[in-house]
């Protein structure tokens, strides 16, 4: 591919224009491959057919906004004919869905290229990170919110890019637009949300503060939203000298925090430490209260605001 780019690319020009002029979501096929013979000639087809054992093919352009062209060609081994109109009446309806899986992930692009390092960065943070634009379409999503979101199913990003919420989108939008008039307010009070439910309070907990930007340093930061994922049930490195330092906590409450990160519920810390779900539930209440929370979730929030957990791994 990267020959026949360099070398022959320039020589599909006028296929590329047919498409460019054409309407959006229909096919396109070169005339010249009506004369097998003669287009077989041409340098890039001839390579096409040697090289990557294809010959016929045809184009489509997926959108009708003026501000960029999204072709996309349909290429066939040698041995087979080209599609036939019933084969592209199969393919178009999910065209749509193509050019805007496209459309999202060039603002994407445009966003890593420009800022790689700093996005770059998030993805060796073990805590979900996601920003928002004010219709709650991602932005940007860290490695590890996308590991979070794959195994739980109160929280998705849907295919046309958006946060969803499952039984609580409508807080979700309230969220945001509370954000939203604390942002014009000039305040920067946080959101929160808390997702699913447990006899610990286990389950998702969402942080939203706006995305504020005081040196000017990012241009698509305007009316976007942070999004903090706190996952309770995944373990998370703690800082133990400093955590135990900041809420005086015992060396059992500091034992049973550790649990606690490590994803421990009442059962599970009870049965390790042989002590009755009664006690320990006591005892998790007084690390609770050391801590300022009374969840589980927010908890590890708190821990997490003590020691950003680093990683040089990306999370699987």
């Amino acid at each position: 591919m990267e020959i026949y780019n360099e070398k022959y690319s320039h020589l599909e020009r006028g296929h590329v224009l047919q498409c460019v002029d054409s309407e959006p979501q229909t096919m396109v096929v070169d005339p010249a491959f009506r004369n097998k013979a003669e287009i077989s000639a041409r340098l890039d087809v001839a390579f096409a057919i040697e090289e990557l054992g294809i010959f016929h093919r045809f184009g489509v352009r997926l959108n009708k906004d003026k501000a960029w062209q999204d072709l996309i060609a349909f290429q066939y081994d040698v041995k087979r004919g080209n599609a036939t109109s019933e084969e592209f009446a199969r393919l178009k309806p999910y065209l749509p869905h193509l050019a805007q899986s496209i459309e999202l992930g060039r603002m994407y692009d445009q966003i890593r290229d420009r800022y790689n390092a700093v996005l770059s960065m998030l993805d060796h943070v073990s805590i979900g990170m996601i920003i928002l634009a004010s219709d709650t379409s991602v932005l940007v999503c860290n490695s590890y919110a996308q590991a979070v979101m794959s195994n739980n199913p109160c929280l998705a990003i849907h295919r046309n890019g958006k946060l969803i919420v499952p039984g609580k989108q409508g807080m979700l939008t309230a969220i945001m637009e509370n954000v939203r008039n604390v942002r014009v307010e000039g305040g920067m009070p946080k959101q929160y949300l808390r997702l699913g439910s447990g006899e610990d309070k286990t389950g998702l907990l969402l942080e939203f503060s706006s995305v504020v930007d005081g040196g000017n340093e990012t241009d698509f930061t305007a009316d976007c939203t942070f999004v903090l994922l706190v996952d309770p049930d995944t373990p998370v490195s703690l800082n133990e000298q400093g955590i135990s330092a900041v809420y005086s906590f015992t060396q059992t409450e500091m034992q049973i925090a550790r649990m606690l990160s490590d994803g421990h519920n009442y059962s599970s810390i009870a049965a390790v430490r042989d002590r009755s779900v009664d006690t320990v539930k006591s005892q998790i209440k007084s690390i609770y209260r050391k801590a300022h929370t009374s969840t589980r979730a927010g908890f590890i929030r708190r821990m997490l605001s003590i020691s950003l957990p680093f990683t040089d791994d990306k999370p699987e």
